[in-house]
């Protein structure tokens, strides 16, 4: 059986400012309608929070995304776990690995500035240490800067942003295996 849609990834990451982030990529896609972006917090029942339109039949690399406003939330789990529900036209339907994003009191100590930058961008990452990956995507998702490194405590890591374009960047910081995804204008 030929799958309708096939999936090259699926990845998310938590905003300071209550949001997740949910990309994926397809590959291939035959007769799709939709994705059901679904949520849990126990990992097993899952609710739908957003529907995207699906490219229908494509056979080149498709890029998605969804943002799901987590403020909404009453109370605040541990984890969220988020799916995909591809649905055809035919309403035959399959789903996306699960991925899980969790909510850490320390990720939210990692501040960046200043904001909008100019010819650097600071990143604090208080109480957090041990290892530091640092990913910079535009606007369009191309990845402009990568970075990684072991920190200390209070530590501030500077990047020369003077030869990025003016516009919108997505910084994502990953200590420790948890990822944090900040949103930067580039001047």
């Amino acid at each position: 059986m030929i799958l309708p849609v096939t999936f090259l990834n699926f990845t998310g990451s938590l905003s300071d400012d209550n949001t997740a982030l949910l990309l994926w990529q397809t590959a291939t896609e035959i007769n799709s309608s939709y994705f059901n972006v679904q949520r849990s917090t126990d990992g097993i029942n899952f609710i739908d929070i957003g529907k995207v339109n699906a490219a229908g039949n494509t056979s080149g690399t498709e890029n998605y995304q969804y943002t799901d406003d987590l403020a909404t939330l009453i109370g605040k789990p541990l984890n969220l776990y988020y799916r995909l529900q591809e649905v055809d036209k035919d309403g035959n339907s399959q789903f996306s690995k699960v991925v899980t994003l969790g909510l850490n009191e320390q990720a939210s100590q990692v501040t960046i500035y200043p904001n909008p930058a100019k010819d650097f961008l600071n990143i604090g990452l208080g109480n957090n240490s041990g290892n530091v990956l640092i990913d910079i995507v535009d606007a369009n998702g191309t990845k402009v800067f990568v970075q990684q490194q072991t920190v200390q405590q209070n530590s501030t890591i500077n990047i020369n942003t003077s030869n990025f374009a003016a516009g919108v960047y997505f910084i994502q910081v990953t200590v420790n295996g948890l990822t944090l995804q900040k949103k930067f204008i580039k001047q």
